[in-house]
């Protein structure tokens, strides 16, 4: 990704005729796009959450993913770090990969009350194999836990 200082801001951006635009006005510009947006980052990259802060404002989505290669503790902890630098934290849930009712449970019970979570985006997976007893997102919606 380029840096703001090397960033050309496309037409859509531009703040005058002549398409000159100074860095604190494309960073203006992109808080303003994102301001009602969201943004994913990858639960292994926690220490990205600071540098989505500085960004973003303040309260601002962030979904953090549930990837083959992440366990649910390690999207807690970019849950939690994600809560730490003011921004809103949404898991990723992929059914599939639940191993169990319990284990949502847990991982839900603890993502509330350790880094506040109000929402959840509720994914069947990417993977074809099934972990558990959810092969698909409204298998796990109808356990009843997101009430």
């Amino acid at each position: 990704m380029p840096s703001i200082e090397s960033y050309a801001a496309p037409t859509f951006l531009r703040g005058s005729k002549t398409g000159e635009t100074n860095d604190s006005e494309i960073k203006r510009m992109m808080r303003d796009l994102v301001a009602s947006g969201s943004i994913e980052m990858t639960a292994d990259r926690s220490s990205d959450a600071r540098t989505i802060a500085d960004l973003l404002p303040a309260q601002t989505l962030v979904y953090v993913n549930h990837l083959p290669r992440h366990s649910l503790d390690q999207t807690l902890d970019g849950l939690k770090r994600v809560a730490d630098h003011g921004l809103e934290p949404v898991p990723h849930l992929a059914a599939r990969r639940v191993a169990s009712r319990a284990e949502a449970e847990r991982f839900l019970e603890r993502a509330v009350i350790e880094a506040g979570v109000r929402k959840v985006l509720l994914l069947g997976g990417d993977t074809p194999d099934v972990s558990g007893p959810y092969g698909d997102a409204a298998t796990l919606l109808r356990e009843g836990l997101l009430k």
